[in-house]
């Protein structure tokens, strides 16, 4: 089944160990890719899922929290290269 929701903030995974400096452009393309999620489906009972996010419009603010503390408090200190536009 599909279920839509509004959202206009995305946190984004800093990758920690990137032989180079991660671009937005990726951190959004792994954001956006599908994953298995434990959930119990009441029509056929399976017990996981396909969890995947898009865009139908694409919002006129869109917010990016770059997730950079790991679980410990310590801090990730990456430098993220942008491009003036997004794919």
């Amino acid at each position: 089944s599909e279920t839509v929701q509004l959202h206009r903030c995305f946190s984004l995974y800093l990758p920690e160990h990137a032989a180079q400096p991660p671009t937005l452009a990726a951190m959004l393309r792994a954001f956006f890719q599908p994953t298995s999620v434990d959930f119990r489906c009441e029509k056929c009972a399976s017990p996981c899922a396909r969890r995947t996010f898009s865009f139908r419009t694409l919002p006129r603010i869109l917010i990016l929290h770059i997730k950079r503390f790991r679980a410990d408090a310590s801090k990730l200190a990456a430098e993220i290269l942008c491009a003036d536009a997004l794919d």
